[in-house]
């Protein structure tokens, strides 16, 4: 009989992969505390703004990770599903809150996308 241990399940990697896209590619300006933990009720980050090397403006961020983000036909609006209870604890913040959506291409994902841009031409 096997042992049974914890398991990385994929929305597991696609959570840690979008917090290693915001810490390699957030504005320089951002000063990033991470918020994760028993208390992350909704903010994953608090960031602090220091342009010219002095802290001016301080905001909450939830940070969404995804392979597929659901954009618009004209690609002018993007789609995340977020819960009530979520949306009003945001509505009482007396920070400013930003939803960061950082979107994750797995390998497989990549090859999907390969093959079908060899099926239009594009590759």
């Amino acid at each position: 009989m096997s042992a049974d241990f914890p398991i990385v399940d994929r929305n597991h990697r696609i959570s840690t992969a979008s917090k290693h896209l915001v810490d390699l590619c957030h504005p320089s300006t951002w000063e990033n505390d991470s918020r994760e933990g028993p208390n992350d009720y909704g903010f994953d980050l608090e960031v602090q703004v220091a342009p010219a090397g002095q802290v001016r403006f301080t905001f909450r961020a939830q940070l969404k990770g995804t392979e597929s983000p659901t954009i618009s036909a004209d690609g002018s609006t993007l789609s995340i599903a977020l819960k009530r209870r979520t949306l009003n604890l945001y509505a009482q913040s007396q920070d400013d809150v930003m939803l960061v959506v950082a979107v994750v291409v797995s390998r497989r994902t990549a090859k999907q996308t390969q093959r079908r841009a060899r099926s239009i031409g594009l590759g």
